[in-house]
């Protein structure tokens, strides 16, 4: 939650006029192409809310029941975020781990303000997983 508030809400205005600039929300769509944030085609224009969890992650890796599916649940702060966390679902041989290894590198240093990230440390993590 405090890295959430301190990224969104007390720099929320800076942070969210600079993401124009980082991911050209502000260029036209045209029938020939339009530019993307590189995690996704557009940024969010719906509403905008903070809702506090319900559990945190706190050890390095945390087995739990969620509706009847087991989900391990993998720790790596100061990756791509501050706080994230990796997903195996063992049952499916899933495994949910897109910001961490997404090859575009967009949160290490970001235009929009955010908090430097520790690339030696997310490197750390995605080792850990393999």
């Amino acid at each position: 939650m405090q890295h959430a508030i301190s990224e969104n809400v007390y720099a929320g205005n800076a942070m969210n006029r600079r993401l124009f600039y980082q991911y050209g929300v502000l260029l036209p769509v045209a029938p020939h192409g339009f530019v993307t944030q590189g995690i996704g085609p557009n940024v969010s224009r719906g509403a905008v809310g903070l809702i506090a969890p319900t559990r945190t992650i706190d050890k390095d890796i945390e087995e739990i029941d969620v509706d009847g599916i087991k989900m391990v649940f993998l720790n790596a702060p100061n990756t791509e975020a501050p706080e994230i966390v990796n997903i195996y679902i063992p049952e499916m041989k899933a495994l949910g781990m897109t910001d961490t290894i997404l090859a575009g590198l967009h949160n290490i240093y970001t235009l929009r303000g955010a908090r430097v990230r520790d690339p030696l440390n997310w490197s750390k993590y995605i080792a850990e997983v393999l």
